[in-house]
């Protein structure tokens, strides 16, 4: 996340580029706070949808928001 000077604001692009930003799964974990248990059970569960990629899980952050406001709103972010 980026600290921004009072005043201004990300630009389009800006913004766009931390959406598509990609994440592994591990990012995900301490992105949203939560275990390996937690990650796996959500997976499961359909509440968090992985690219499946050769070597791994990925995520871009635009698809995990719903999932951080829910780990803000239980006080683990």
């Amino acid at each position: 996340m980026k600290i921004l000077v009072a005043g201004t604001h990300p630009t389009p692009s800006q913004t766009l580029a931390e959406d598509n930003e990609e994440m592994t799964r591990l990012q995900v974990i301490k992105y949203l706070g939560i275990c390996e248990r937690t990650y796996i059970r959500r997976v499961k569960d359909g509440t968090l949808k992985p690219r499946k990629l050769p070597g791994g899980d990925r995520f871009y952050k635009r698809d995990l928001d719903g999932a951080y406001k829910e780990s803000i709103r239980r006080g683990r972010v």
